[in-house]
């Protein structure tokens, strides 16, 4: 069953690696492969999501025991049982005594249950399930487990109503899904969720809706109207994610999926964000010792759908990354990217598949028609108390033009990234706080060719401001109580937007061969605007993963081009249950 639900997925897009390969000989092919693999099979586990809470749970004990953890943190793929081993190996090198301490501790076990050692397999339990089949303990609604498997499913809802008022209009999200795990024969592990949401945004948010022609994060959308609230010009989007996983080896893991992925241990990354669409992948981590060395393969698209209207097709391009992670020391970790968007008629280069060789030697021997990100993340602790991160992504230069005879020359392109967390901060365990800058200069990520952008379905691979700018981000973290959070976050912003007729740099969606000047390029070039920005959150939880929410907004952009100055105050309430903390809308 496997085997033929693997060939299924991976088939259309496998389907389309070369014109020269036979769809017949692929057919053939495939079931055998997958066979094969099915039988090399070794136990894994599922990866903690890049926005779940327990990776600050996580984080946090890693600064603060100084014990080694067992993978590259920057990477973002931690399987549940080393988390939950590692959580449990710091306990003795931890003070445990506050109630919020325990508290979170608590919360980390129940979430991830199935991964408990057996020793402790009946913690945590529900005294009084719910009608004696449903939430037998906290964090799932159902779960069930067998000799050969194990499922937990969990219904998705998340609702929010506010005002803006500054423009006294109404902004609300209606978000309703399912999420469900599970494992077979301790071998085979999958995830999927399904989302479908209503939605309307500030005004800020609608105008970038309008210039990339798609919804941050999600794919397609259609107009939502209701005659009961007098709407016209609301959002109504479908997101499904999900993806199947096994080891190859003790040393290799192996996962088909759509989703996302986030390279980096800050807010923002400058190398592979979770801010676009879904895409599907083919993801394989390696890992040995201190080294964990991963490739990515994905599909991306290089228009939307309401870019490009009709039930057609829209063009493909892809991507291929590999980071390669290396823990120094318990303290100190450095991360190498790479990564190149390229597009063969809507064909995959077999090239790209080799995962052990430099892209750029690739793209340079198909006749340089692609486009390549070199990148660098390091991070290190001090003081038991705070983690220091940082990131540099190279898109193109020349080191002559840019230190023997620096003139602004529009193709050094690259931008860096400086970040500092402070755990118990002022000697308070419950209060976290974090400052990052981020800078990209003009032009970064863009491209000649639209299917060879850093993007996809028109929205940004990193930063989701494009380039072209200047950005400092503050957060404080405050957990008074076990059930009560409090989160404030700030954003200056600056940056040279493009005018109506000049490509200054700012947006990777347009032709780079539109540039306005090849010299005399500087950061926050064109028409440059201020924004500002704070969001203050107060987060109350009911039960496991159900919470009240209450947030206040403030956004005002002041812009050299009067007609893009926009203020906005935005008071915001709403429920959650099995959902991530965001905010409601983007900071950009």
């Amino acid at each position: 069953m496997f085997t033929m639900c693997a060939t299924f997925i991976v088939f259309p897009y496998l389907g389309d690696l070369h014109s020269k390969v036979s769809t017949m000989v692929l057919r053939f092919l495939l079931p055998a492969l997958f066979t094969f693999l099915a039988l090399l099979l070794n136990a894994q586990s599922h990866f903690l999501p890049p926005d779940d809470l327990s990776r600050t749970v996580l984080e946090r004990r890693e600064v603060s025991s100084g014990l080694e953890a067992p993978w590259a943190g920057a990477l973002n793929a931690i399987e549940s049982h080393q988390a939950v081993a590692y959580l449990l190996a710091t306990d003795s090198l931890l003070n445990l005594s506050s109630s919020v301490a325990r508290h979170r501790r608590r919360y980390f076990l129940a979430s991830w249950n199935d991964a408990l050692p057996d020793s402790l397999l009946t913690f945590p339990l529900t005294k009084r399930p719910l009608w004696g089949n449903f939430y037998r303990t906290p964090a799932f609604f159902f779960e069930t487990d067998g000799e050969d498997f194990s499922v937990r499913l969990n219904p998705l809802l998340l609702l929010q109503l506010g005002r803006d008022a500054t423009e006294g209009s109404l902004v609300f999200l209606n978000q309703r899904g399912l999420q469900v795990r599970g494992q077979i024969d301790n071998r085979v592990w999958f995830f999927t969720e399904v989302t479908e949401t209503q939605a309307r945004f500030p005004a800020y948010v609608n105008r970038r809706i309008q210039r990339d022609l798609a919804v941050p994060g999600n794919g397609f959308y259609k107009n939502f109207r209701s005659k009961l609230l007098g709407l016209n010009d609301a959002f109504d989007f479908l997101n499904a994610r999900g993806y199947v996983g096994f080891h190859l080896t003790p040393h290799i893991g192996l996962r088909l999926g759509t989703g996302r992925h986030f390279i980096g241990n800050g807010m923002r990354s400058l190398l592979l964000s979770d801010f676009s669409n879904n895409t599907p992948y083919l993801e394989l981590n390696t890992r040995i010792g201190r080294v964990h060395y991963q490739n990515l393969w994905a599909e991306l698209t290089a228009a939307s759908n309401t870019s490009l209207p009709g039930d057609i097709a829209l063009p493909r391009k892809y991507l291929a990354a590999h980071s390669l992670g290396i823990r120094i020391n318990p303290q100190l970790e450095i991360t190498l990217f790479e990564a190149v968007v390229f597009s063969r008629n809507n064909r995959f280069d077999l090239s790209y598949l080799n995962p052990v060789i430099f892209y750029r030697a690739v793209e340079q021997a198909a006749g340089s028609p692609d486009n390549v990100l070199l990148g660098l993340n390091v991070r290190a602790d001090a003081f038991r108390q705070l983690r220091f991160y940082g990131q540099l992504a190279l898109d193109e230069f020349k080191l002559d033009e840019l230190i023997i005879d620096n003139r602004g020359w529009w193709a050094n392109k690259f931008g860096w990234q400086a970040g500092i967390k402070y755990f118990s901060a002022f000697g308070r365990e419950d209060l976290r706080l974090q400052v990052e800058y981020n800078t990209v200069r003009p032009y970064t990520y863009s491209h000649r060719d639209s299917s060879a952008r850093y993007t996809h379905y028109r929205q940004p691979l990193a930063h989701p401001i494009g380039a072209n700018f200047r950005e400092l981000l503050t957060s404080a973290h405050w957990q008074p109580l076990p059930r009560l959070q409090v989160e404030l976050c700030g954003a200056l912003i600056k940056v040279g937007e493009d005018e109506p007729a000049a490509n200054w740099g700012n947006n990777p969606l347009l032709s780079s061969n539109t540039r306005v000047q090849d010299y005399g390029n500087t950061i926050a070039q064109g028409a440059e605007s201020h924004t500002i920005m704070v969001s203050c959150l107060l987060s109350a939880e009911l039960f496991h993963n159900a919470f009240v929410d209450l947030q206040w907004l403030y956004r005002k952009q002041n812009s050299a081009l009067n007609q893009r100055d926009l203020h906005s105050s935005t008071l915001i309430a709403g429920i959650r249950l099995n959902v991530t903390r965001r905010q409601l809308t983007p900071i950009f």
